[in-house]
């Protein structure tokens, strides 16, 4: 088991030291987050558990690897977290704030075959780490829905055991939001299918998905739509480690832009020659104009022609999280945000 004191010892420890955007600051790969921002937010003296339902409080965790070092928000994060919580089996976990930030670390762990939907809502500024641990021989399902109304950072761990499946839709609306996917595919036999999608405001979406074992399959996509004044950024990294064997593995980036900056970084690192497939593509997926006149000459105009086509392409990606009302609100918005 891991303490919180432990771990906040050890953020509050290397926080001085440790910068928000550690990696290059090549166009390609820097971070567009306002990171002054959320410097203002987690600087703040008073931090609140915020709300959280489907999950039971605790000072301890199963033994996970934690590197505050990594990310200053993420070191931020541990030193004012207030508490672990475990999962206690709820289909639907929400994480809410209470009031000037908020942070907030959730803990699954899935020894049988679930399902779950988690609201991660912020009205305020918030930080969240969730960590999934799927048993050997378990099928998960996770839809994740992240709203921030403020600035907004989310850490999403996966770790997958022999013969176990990780399916998830991720739908990301709000401002100043940066969300931190990352997948570890440590047995034999395992896969994992992720999509996903962002809309409505500013976000930076990293999606990173290692392969550990042999017989791994990864298949990741995500659509980014872009207004004016926006950014929404999605870097995907694939990484095929030496000891994978017959990896299958595909990232596919794809945005639709209205003059907001949109930037798409899928990429692969491939350590073994053994792998069965191995691809990733950046797509503009703008409409044509003989699809607009098609529509037309059917008596659908072309405003609503947008709202559907975008929301058919969102719903492509994040299944049902694209009936939840901040997801139409945001589709609506953005479409109408379109050259006509």
């Amino acid at each position: 088991m891991i303490r919180l004191d432990d771990v906040r010892e050890r953020a509050r420890a290397v926080l001085p030291s440790t910068a928000y955007q550690p990696y290059s600051d090549s166009p390609t790969i820097r971070s567009y987050t306002n990171w002054d921002a959320f410097e203002d937010a987690f600087s703040a003296d008073h931090w609140t558990v915020g709300r959280v339902s489907g999950a039971t409080p605790t000072d301890a965790i199963p033994s996970l690897s934690f590197d505050p070092s990594s990310n200053r928000a993420l070191a931020h994060h541990f030193a004012r977290l207030p508490s672990f919580h475990l999962w206690d089996g709820s289909d639907t976990v929400a994480l809410e704030a209470s009031g000037n930030h908020t942070a907030q670390h959730v803990v699954f762990c899935i020894r049988e075959d679930a399902s779950i939907l988690l609201k991660d809502i912020a009205p305020y500024s918030k930080s969240a780490t969730l960590d999934v641990l799927v048993r050997p021989g378990v099928s998960a399902d996770l839809s994740l829905l992240v709203q921030g109304a403020a600035v907004q950072y989310v850490h999403l761990r996966v770790h997958l055991g022999a013969s176990s499946s990780f399916s998830s839709r991720l739908a990301v609306v709000g401002k100043n939001t940066h969300v931190h996917y990352e997948v570890f595919l440590n047995g034999e036999g395992a896969s994992v299918d992720v999509s996903g999608g962002s809309v409505g405001g500013r976000s930076d979406v990293i999606t990173d998905v290692f392969t550990r074992s042999s017989n791994n399959r990864a298949y990741v996509r995500h659509v980014l739509f872009s207004a004016p004044g926006d950014f929404l950024v999605h870097r995907g990294v694939i990484r095929v480690e030496r000891g994978a064997v017959a990896a299958d593995v595909d990232m596919d980036s794809a945005f639709l832009t209205t003059g907001g900056l949109a930037v798409s970084v899928p990429q692969l690192e491939i350590l073994t020659d053994d792998v069965s497939h191995a691809a990733h593509r950046s797509r503009d997926l703008s409409p044509s104009s003989e699809q607009l006149f098609y529509a037309q000459t059917r008596g659908v105009r072309s405003a609503e022609f947008m709202q559907m086509y975008v929301d058919s392409i969102l719903r492509s990606r994040v299944g049902s999280l694209a009936d939840e009302d901040i997801v139409i609100s945001a589709i609506k918005s953005f479409s109408e945000s379109l050259p006509r």
